[in-house]
C-alpha cells in the first residue's frame, strides 16, 4: 500500500506529491479533478451526525436532524461552535471536537465503503493519466483514517481542514490544491455535496460537479447537479467543458441541472460577458437572464464575502 500524501509544515505549503499517483498524460480537460471527501467518496456524514448526537447526548442534550444542515460540509471549527451554541454543553470547541473527533477515527479506522461509481470513475481517472486532489475541510487525521478505504494511490495528493486558513466556502482550499498540482482552477472539475463546497469550488474557478446529499445547492453558472456518483464518468467530467465560457454553447447530455434549467439533450447560451442569457431544453426552457458570471477569477487572498449570492466569483 503506498503511503498516504502528507502536508508539510508550517501550512504555507500544504501538501507533498504522492510517488504512486498516476502521471496526467491526457491532453484533454479536466486537466484535473478535485473529490471532496465526506459525503461525496463516502457516506460519511451520517456517522459524523451520529457521532454528534451521541456525545450531546451525554450532556442531556437531544440532537435533532433539523440541525444536519447546520453542520453539514461545515469545517470542524463551525460545526463545533454551533453545536456549542445549540446545546449549551459545558464544554470548550476543542473538547468537543476532540471527542467527536476521536470517536469518528474509532470508527473509520474500521473501514468505510467508497460511496456507488467512486472506484470507476477513479479507475478512468487513473487510466487517462488526469490527476485527482483530496480537499477535505476534515482534519489531516481524519483524512489518514480514511485513506486505506477510499484508496490513498489514486490521489497525488491531499489538502485537509488542517492545510488551510480559510476553509470552505472561500476558495482556498480548491485553489491550494490546483496551485499545487500546477494547474489552472478553470480547467479544474470540483466533485461536491454540500452547499458549503460546492461554493468554495465555484469561486475558485472550477466547474463543479454537485450531488446534493441533505441540503439544496443554490444555482450557479459554473454548477452542474448529478444524482449519484454512479452516473459520472470522465465524458460526463468532459462534458463540463463543451463549450467555450464566453459565446458559446454548452449541450448537455442526459438529464442534469444546469444554473436552475432542467436540460435533456438541451443548450445554455452564454453571451460575449459570460453571462447565461437563455436555456432550452428538450423538456423545459428557462430564461437565464441575469443568472451571473459564468467566468470569473479569485485570488485566495481575497475576502470570501466575495463568492455571496449566484453571481459569486
Amino acid at each position: 500500500m503506498p503511503i498516504p500524501p502528507t502536508p508539510i509544515h508550517p501550512p504555507q505549503i500544504l501538501a507533498v506529491p504522492n510517488p504512486a499517483a498516476p502521471i496526467p498524460t491526457a491532453p484533454e480537460l479536466p486537466a484535473a479533478v478535485l473529490f471532496d471527501m465526506d459525503g461525496t467518496l463516502i457516506d460519511s456524514e451520517p456517522l459524523w451526525f451520529d457521532m454528534e448526537i451521541a456525545t450531546l447526548g451525554e450532556y442531556g442534550f437531544a440532537l435533532g436532524r433539523e440541525h444536519w444542515a447546520h453542520v453539514l460540509g461545515q469545517p470542524n471549527d463551525v460545526a463545533v461552535r454551533y453545536l456549542l451554541d445549540v446545546s449549551g454543553a459545558p464544554l470548550t470547541p476543542g473538547q468537543l471536537n476532540e471527542r467527536i473527533e476521536l470517536a469518528m477515527v474509532e470508527r473509520l479506522g474500521e473501514g468505510i465503503e467508497p460511496v456507488a461509481g467512486a472506484k470507476e470513475l477513479f479507475a478512468e481517472l487513473d487510466a487517462a493519466g488526469i490527476p485527482a486532489a483530496l480537499v477535505t475541510a476534515s482534519s489531516r487525521r481524519i483524512v489518514e483514517a480514511c485513506l486505506d478505504s477510499i484508496g490513498a494511490h489514486h490521489f497525488r495528493l491531499t489538502v485537509s481542514g488542517n492545510d488551510v486558513v480559510r476553509g470552505k466556502p472561500h476558495p482556498e482550499p480548491y485553489l491550494t490544491a490546483a496551485r499545487l498540482l500546477g494547474v489552472d482552477p478553470a480547467h479544474c472539475v470540483v466533485i461536491e455535496d454540500s452547499p458549503n463546497g460546492s461554493r468554495s469550488g465555484a469561486a475558485a474557478g472550477c466547474r463543479v460537479l454537485a450531488i446534493p446529499r441533505g441540503s439544496s445547492i443554490d444555482p450557479h453558472p459554473r454548477i452542474t447537479l448529478a444524482d449519484s456518483l454512479a452516473d459520472v464518468g470522465l465524458a460526463t467530467l468532459r462534458g463540463l467543458f463543451a463549450a467555450e465560457d464566453v459565446g458559446g454553447t454548452v449541450h448537455v447530455d442526459g438529464a442534469v441541472q444546469v444554473s436552475g434549467a432542467v436540460q435533456a439533450g438541451g443548450t445554455v447560451q452564454v453571451d460575449d460577458t459570460g453571462d447565461i442569457v437563455h436555456a432550452v431544453g428538450a423538456d423545459e426552457a428557462e430564461d437565464l437572464s441575469g443568472a451571473g458570471s459564468a467566468r470569473a477569477e479569485m485570488d485566495s487572498a481575497e475576502a470570501a464575502d466575495g463568492i455571496d449570492g449566484p453571481a459569486a466569483a
